[in-house]
């Protein structure tokens, strides 16, 4: 049985992936193949980093749950998905940083966060306890306040990328369901 902790991890990441969808490599809707959303860097990355697996070299080939092992341990345990006690919270940060540069992603959060508490953190990028703790002290009642705040930001962001033309329908609708 699985415990509370690893149900809400688990339930994180099939969202994220339903997103995504499976292998799809039309030019025509993304700028590489991707695979549950996983690219073959992410995989090239992966299996050199854990040949042990045996995970497949070619993109195609991975199976969901070999996607879900890349995303539990490169997406949600290494960059503290855990660590928020927001599930809500916890889930658009893990789905932005599926989607988008980690970094970025969490200078937004962190931008947010000084948008909409009196708790001000460094921009820096970094997951770090200062983050973690600002984003675990966000009052009950100031959540949606803190969720429409980012979603807007989030928005912004994309805006402003190049691709916004090709992609933007999509990225609206999927931040707006955070």
């Amino acid at each position: 049985m699985l415990s509370t902790h690893d149900m809400r991890k688990s339930k994180i990441i099939h969202r994220c992936m339903a997103e995504e969808g499976n292998y799809i490599d039309n030019p025509k809707l993304i700028d590489q193949p991707t695979n549950a959303g996983i690219t073959q860097p992410t995989l090239d990355k992966y299996n050199s980093d854990h040949p042990n697996f045996h995970f497949p070299n070619n993109l195609k080939e991975l199976t969901g749950v070999q996607a879900e092992q890349i995303y539990g341990e490169d997406f949600y345990d290494e960059r503290r998905i855990g660590d928020i006690v927001n599930e809500r919270i916890a889930y658009a940060i893990f789905d932005m940083g599926v989607m988008s540069n980690f970094k970025n992603v969490i200078k937004m959060v962190q931008t947010t966060i000084n948008q909409i508490t009196d708790n001000k953190v460094s921009v820096d990028g970094a997951i770090g306890d200062e983050t973690i703790a600002a984003l675990n002290n966000i009052p009950a009642q100031n959540i949606n306040t803190f969720m429409e705040t980012l979603k807007r930001n989030r928005l912004e962001y994309l805006r402003h990328l190049n691709t916004w033309h090709k992609y933007g329908n999509g990225w609206s609708a999927r931040t707006n369901r955070y």
